[in-house]
Parts: C-alpha cells; sequence; structure tokens
C-alpha cells in the first residue's frame, strides 16, 4: 500500500473514530456497522497475478485489518490492471464498469431515500 494511502487510513480512523479496542477484550468495538465500502484499485500487476499467487495483501489489508474491524460491510473491491500495458479501449472499458457501479450504487441510495420516512 502506498505510504500515503496508509496516513490517511491513520488519520481518518485513528484517534478512536472507527473502532476502539476493548479491555481484556480481542475484539474492537466498531462505530461504523451499518455502511459499506466499494473500493477501486489500479495496478501495473495483472489482477489474476496478484490475487492468486501473491494472496492479495493490499486488498486483505483493507478488508480486514482497516475496514472489518470498523464495521463496514458489504466490502466491495474492484481491481484495474495493468495499466501500463492497457490500452485506450481497455481504460475505457474499466471506466464504463466503475460508471455502472457508480449508478447502481447511486440508484439503491436515491430508493431508499424514498423509502424512509421524514
Amino acid at each position: 500500500m502506498p505510504a500515503r494511502l496508509k496516513g490517511f487510513f491513520e488519520r481518518v480512523f485513528g484517534n478512536d473514530f472507527a473502532f476502539k479496542f476493548k479491555p481484556k477484550s480481542l475484539f474492537p468495538e466498531s462505530f461504523l456497522t451499518g455502511r459499506s465500502a466499494d473500493i477501486l484499485v489500479t495496478m501495473d500487476t495483472p489482477p489474476w497475478i496478484y490475487r492468486f499467487l501473491l494472496g492479495a495483501p493490499g486488498h486483505r489489508l483493507i478488508r480486514h485489518a482497516i475496514l472489518g474491524p470498523s464495521g463496514i460491510r458489504p466490502i466491495k473491491i474492484m481491481t484495474f490492471g495493468p495499466l501500463r500495458a492497457s490500452s485506450d479501449g481497455q481504460r475505457q472499458r474499466w471506466l464504463a464498469r466503475a460508471q455502472a457501479r457508480a449508478t447502481s450504487i447511486a440508484k439503491r441510495l436515491n430508493a431508499g431515500a424514498r423509502t424512509t420516512p421524514a
């Protein structure tokens, strides 16, 4: 994980904002339950190598050590790569996938907002 991203998580999720370890317990108290996360990851490693040969360490870290203890579920991670070898057409398809996911989330949120009493 890039140092700036790690620093971001430490600043945003620190100071007992997202979770807090309870005395005499191995499990943290989660403060962000009821929320979900969509993570978009770009990389130069082919995603299948990153996932199956390397074990997706960055994805696991974000899912199990940062967002999970905070109570954020479900966590959807979309991976795009390798970037350097990609064509303009491939990057446009990746952008379309990301846009489709964002549109789906927006529709779901708008539908939920309409059914929530005022």
